[in-house]
């Protein structure tokens, strides 16, 4: 059931009678049928424009709230606790205004489910002119997926409700058990006409043979003051541990590693085979492929800031081949017209220059910078400069952990 028919015949309330209720108020009054307002005050001062209503007088069987309050999440919780459901009794103002204009303006809904990778083609494909007649809904899986690190059981029932009227679903393609269970899930949600459109999104993990851990691990020698994320030392180099663990200066670390042939070409060509080899698998998986155009640009440009995030290009990529499995217009110059920097404030992970070599990597020279976040912002700095301050910091992480406990 969509919210135009949840709403038909049921008064429209108004909680909350600030700033946020008011503005609410005078944007929609002439498209909304808004009469009443409440509060959690004891007095309730309405709305100019609006009649005033005891909270305990609302009914979730003859009325509709929608939350204008910076208090949202108190007033979800207690309308949640009495029986009121999301979606169906109430829903918070940009929630509501963005399914009525959706469902009132006769837009195409679109869901998608992923992590950063497909918001962020959510938000570049949200910059086209196309994206007008779409109404998108991104929902972080690790939020509600039961297998997910971040469960929120609200955000599980807003995007079944979602599902439930959606007429297309991005999501990646699924490898696991566990991942493919959680989406199994999500599209028996779906409706018949819902068409479901799988990206494949594979790491890259050609430019970086010392993370053997072939999966997303943090760095064994990782602390941060204040839960705060340091970017440009969280992912693991199993290489640089291992000479710490041997007691190695910095400078005989960045010596070793800095060799032109520190890896061999075995080792180098055999990791990238084995990269392509499964970005291949997961395109066969997926409606969105990808790695045709890994395995042609790997060494021309810079594809991935790490092995899990990928760049500009690539997304312009994505957003091509989606409008394409859309039956869009391509809108080439559209995209190549768009500022996609903004995206990315991810950190560039260094490519041991043995790497660069084998692989023939055109964009790494000795002159090549980096972008490296910290605690206190971006910077560009060097490949030695780099892996100084990480080894540095590696070290420093170790004496605290090993004064913390036992590994």
């Amino acid at each position: 059931m969509g919210l135009m028919e949840r709403i038909k015949g049921k008064r429209l309330i108004i909680y909350g009678t600030g700033n946020t209720g008011t503005n609410f108020y005078q944007t929609n009054r002439l498209k909304l049928d808004l009469k009443l307002c409440t509060s959690s005050d004891k007095i309730i001062n309405p709305i100019e424009g609006l009649d005033g209503i005891e909270r305990a007088e609302l009914k979730k069987e003859t009325d509709f709230v929608i939350i204008c309050s910076i208090y949202h999440q108190e007033i979800t919780n207690r309308l949640s606790f009495e029986g009121w459901e999301e979606g169906v009794n109430y829903l918070c103002h940009d929630k509501f205004i963005k399914r009525y204009d959706a469902e009132s303006g006769h837009k195409i809904i679109m869901a998608v489910i992923g992590q950063c990778h497909l918001d962020r083609i959510r938000q570049a494909f949200g910059n086209l002119s196309v994206s007008e007649r779409y109404a998108v809904w991104f929902f972080n899986e690790r939020e509600v997926c039961v297998s997910g690190d971040m469960f929120d059981y609200f955000k599980v029932r807003e995007c079944v409700d979602i599902l439930r009227q959606a007429d297309i679903l991005l999501k990646p393609s699924v490898v696991t058990s566990s991942r493919i269970k959680d989406f199994e899930y999500f599209e028996e949600c779906l409706p018949k006409k819902c068409r479901i459109i799988s990206f494949s999104l594979p790491m890259l993990e050609s430019y970086w043979p010392q993370d053997r851990g072939k999966e997303s691990a943090i760095a064994k020698y990782y602390v941060t003051h204040k839960n705060i994320k340091i970017p440009a030392y969280v992912e693991r180099d199993y290489v640089i541990e291992k000479y710490i663990d041997e007691g190695k200066t910095t400078a005989e670390i960045i010596k070793y590693i800095s060799d032109d042939n520190f890896f061999s070409r075995e080792e180098v060509i055999n990791n990238h085979q084995q990269t392509l080899k499964r970005g291949y698998f997961q395109d066969r998986l997926s409606e969105v492929k990808i790695t045709d155009y890994i395995e042609e640009n790997y060494n021309k440009k810079r594809l991935f800031y790490d092995r899990g995030h990928f760049g500009e290009d690539v997304l312009k990529v994505y957003l091509t081949r989606l409008l394409k499995s859309l039956g869009e217009p391509e809108q080439r110059q559209e995209i190549d017209a768009l500022d996609l920097k903004k995206y990315f404030d991810i950190n560039e992970a260094p490519i041991y220059p043995s790497t660069a070599q084998i692989l023939n990597l055109e964009f790494v020279n000795d002159g090549s910078l980096l972008q490296m976040y910290l605690v206190d912002g971006a910077r560009m700095v060097t490949f030695t400069e780099y892996m100084e301050w990480m080894i540095e910091y590696y070290k420093a992480a170790k004496r605290a952990l090993e004064c913390s406990y036992v590994n």
